[in-house]
């Protein structure tokens, strides 16, 4: 039996819009992605030695998955945080006060 049109709801349901349809920082995640993956060494990183099964996905992943579960009205800061996109290391941090070569203050 086909449905009548007096049956059927003449408005569509309101939108279930996700985090990624609306915002997703790619320039920070991408800033992000080459941190994670430079060594900060000049030695090759232990994960490109060999393949670590029980790593992390990578934040690219994360960010992708995360902003797919959350709404279109999801705090941007607290995404970021819990991505761990910070900003830049540097900036944060106040310069140390000059000191001697003894490490008196000056």
């Amino acid at each position: 039996m086909p449905l009548q049109p007096s049956t059927l709801n003449p408005q569509p349901p309101p939108p279930d819009t996700r985090l990624i349809e609306r915002w997703l920082p790619i320039a920070e995640i991408g800033i992000e992605s080459l941190r994670e993956r430079t060594p900060m060494t000049p030695f090759p990183a232990p994960n490109r030695l060999h393949v670590w099964w029980a790593r992390r996905p990578l934040v690219a992943s994360r960010a992708a998955i995360l902003a797919s579960l959350l709404p279109a009205n999801a705090d941007h800061e607290k995404f970021k945080h819990i991505l761990g996109i910070h900003g830049e290391p540097g900036s944060q941090q106040t310069p140390d006060s000059p000191s001697s070569a003894d490490g008196r203050a000056i």
